[in-house]
């Protein structure tokens, strides 16, 4: 009966191999592995809609303007389309602010921009609802500056070495990390790069070994060392960052970004990491939901294990690929 079974299977994903639409009904009529996926994008869609001052279409208009100050040649005016609802988001996110960085950045970029661009009738109808908002602080830091000709501080081999030394420790002490450590980690790791500024993503920090240990919410890959976890960080993306399908990858550029910083940082720290695998398992997602109470937008992206390492405690060696191996080029350049 198995056999049976495996055969038909077989059959209907080769069918589903024909096309990338047949492929989607095959999974619509014999699987429902993607039901979670989809349902938190869509969620996400309606929410970013239906939030008319939505923090991700803030972000990436404040991180659009920025681009189009630093165009080369400068254009006399440009951000007709979006300029005014972009003021009256900021508008409304003064009165409430949750992020003072982000109003630091967002009003001194406005302000440079409406510096420099030509006032049409639409832009200066912004200007002067800007106007109105009040004063800002002035920080050349928050809004586009000069490239300069300067060599970084970090030498590449320091670099490297920190790259070798910080390895995957999976046993830990007793000693409990401080938060004021994790904290520290977190403001290097938030300095990665993100598509359009948007950082679609939260750090849910579990603390406590019975919080931890055996619970239906700890990642698999983590339930053979679990006993030994006493802080665990949960990378959350939010789809509500986004207005559209194709951008339903970015959660996980981002978050992947974020979360290489983050490691290095604690190394530096010397606080030891573990990334470990979220499944797509729904059982797993639904109850790490609950644990969180996260909204249907909000997706699991990875978690990390992190603690002081238990000395003389195995490290596997994972020996990486080389250079040769991943890299090809494709140039019209002369080879040298």
């Amino acid at each position: 009966m198995l056999e049976i079974k495996q055969k038909i299977r077989n059959i209907l994903i080769k069918i589903g191999l024909i096309s990338p639409r047949l492929s989607t009904l095959y999974y619509f009529l014999f699987s429902n592995r993607f039901d979670n996926v989809h349902y938190a994008i869509l969620s996400g869609i309606h929410e970013n809609r239906l939030n008319t001052n939505n923090i991700g279409n803030f972000r990436r208009s404040i991180h659009r303007i920025e681009k189009g100050l630093i165009t080369t040649p400068s254009k006399p005016f440009f951000a007709e389309g979006y300029i005014k609802e972009t003021i009256e988001s900021y508008g409304a996110m003064i009165i409430n602010p949750n992020d003072e960085n982000l109003i630091l950045w967002a009003s001194n970029v406005l302000q440079d921009y409406f510096d420099k661009v030509e006032h049409t009738n639409i832009i200066k109808s912004a200007f002067n609802h800007f106007n109105l908002l009040g004063k800002y602080e002035i920080n050349e830091k928050a809004k586009p500056y000069k490239a300069q000709n300067k060599i970084c501080s970090i030498s590449y081999d320091d670099y490297l070495d920190l790259n070798k030394y910080r390895r995957s420790i999976r046993y830990y002490t007793n000693k409990v990390v401080p938060r004021e450590l994790i904290e520290k980690a977190v403001k290097a790791a938030l300095y990665a790069p993100s598509a359009c500024n948007r950082q679609p993503f939260s750090f849910f920090i579990i603390e406590g070994n019975k919080n931890i240990h055996g619970c239906d919410y700890t990642p698999d890959g983590a339930q053979s060392f679990s006993k030994n976890i006493h802080t665990m960080i949960y990378v959350i993306g939010d789809y509500s960052y986004y207005f559209h399908e194709r951008d339903k990858n970015v959660i996980f550029v981002d978050g992947g970004l974020v979360v290489m910083n983050l490691v290095l940082a604690l190394e530096t720290l010397g606080v030891s990491s573990c990334i470990c695998n979220w499944g797509d398992l729904k059982d797993k997602n639904n109850n790490l939901s609950k644990k969180l109470s996260l909204k249907p937008y909000q997706s699991c992206i990875t978690t990390l294990s992190i603690g002081y390492a238990l000395e003389n405690s195995g490290i596997a060696s994972s020996i990486k690929k080389t250079v040769d191996s991943v890299v090809k080029y494709h140039s019209e350049l002369p080879i040298k």
